[in-house]
């Protein structure tokens, strides 16, 4: 996993050995060795990542401006996490691997909050709008989009799109 900063000064890569800065000549150095690949995220605006150890749920912050070392953020007590992306507020969303949650840790007061939802997550991709996902998408299947509603989580089923069925030689032509 390639986790890059919004301004594209501060890369980290994740491999099985641990987690590593990339500096613009791609000379790396070691910044945290983990319980197998991390996950990572930059959070917005600045140089600080999250680095996730997926076996374990600790959460490290890494603070790329000072070159810095790692802190233990928090253990969250989750496992098999799949996917981290950073939230509009500063936080984190989490999702796991076979459970139907979500779950977004606060940056500020480590408090995690875990929210059901009506699929297992395969992806968290953002949508147009902050802390707006795609969480599930998988081709002839429906499409889940997941996001908070006054502090409440809300799924949307994204109908699938059915294929055209018509075969090409039963079009007529029309002169």
């Amino acid at each position: 996993m390639v986790a890059i900063s919004d301004d594209g000064s501060s890369v980290l890569l994740s491999t099985v050995r641990g987690v590593y800065r990339v500096h613009a000549d791609g000379s790396m150095d070691l910044v945290a060795a983990v319980g197998g690949a991390a996950v990572l995220a930059f959070l917005r605006g600045n140089q600080k990542a999250a680095i996730v150890d997926p076996a374990s749920g600790a959460v490290y912050l890494w603070d790329g401006a000072t070159g810095g070392a790692i802190a233990l953020f928090a253990a969250t007590g989750l496992t098999g996490i799949r996917d981290v992306r950073p939230s509009g507020d500063g936080g984190l969303w989490i999702t796991e691997d076979g459970l139907q949650t979500v779950a977004l840790l606060d940056l500020k007061t480590a408090q995690l909050r875990v929210f059901p939802v009506d699929v297992t997550p395969s992806t968290m991709d953002e949508l147009a709008y902050r802390d707006v996902f795609l969480i599930s998408s998988e081709i002839g299947e429906p499409g889940w989009i997941f996001l908070l509603q006054g502090g409440n989580p809300v799924t949307v089923l994204v109908p699938a799109v059915q294929p055209n069925r018509q075969s090409p030689s039963s079009h007529r032509n029309l002169q």
